[in-house]
């Protein structure tokens, strides 16, 4: 499975697989199945950013809804506005700011892209019915092997 093609442009192949590892660990020793791609992203925010973010899609026409003590610092902001003041590209500022712009298609892209990733930690030993492998728990960060560099 090549990782170049991720339909959420936002987030890399190791976003991704941090994400489902957070969310494995989180329900460790259940299986993480039946996770939703907004409860998948408010545990890496969570976990992994260190910020107090949710998202929920809401089945009405509202659409995404987003809440927590991080969001109510930068609602109505851009990540435009000052890209200084918000910090870095990639810090979790950055990021709130950018999965405040998204929509419910942009949600549907991220759930491609995680259960795409399952598949490919199933296909590696990385999960073994919808639960984490002890290779899983150990690596914190997706190594992906490239071919050496004449």
């Amino acid at each position: 499975m090549a990782f170049s093609k991720l339909k959420c442009t936002l987030f890399d192949a190791n976003d991704l697989y941090i994400m489902l590892r957070m969310s494995a660990i989180e329900y460790f020793p259940h299986a993480c199945d039946g996770l939703d791609a907004e409860e998948i992203l408010s545990i890496f925010m969570r976990k992994h950013m260190g910020v107090k973010f949710t998202v929920e899609n809401v089945v009405s026409e509202r659409g995404l809804v987003f809440s927590g003590e991080t969001y109510e610092i930068y609602k109505g902001k851009n990540v435009d506005d000052g890209k200084l003041a918000y910090g870095n590209e990639r810090s979790p500022a950055w990021y709130i700011l950018k999965i405040m712009q998204f929509h419910k298609q942009d949600m549907g892209f991220l759930n491609d892209d995680l259960n795409n990733m399952i598949i490919w930690l199933e296909d590696n030993d990385y999960m073994k019915n919808k639960r984490p492998t002890d290779k899983f728990l150990r690596e914190r960060f997706l190594v992906i092997a490239t071919a050496n560099k004449e």
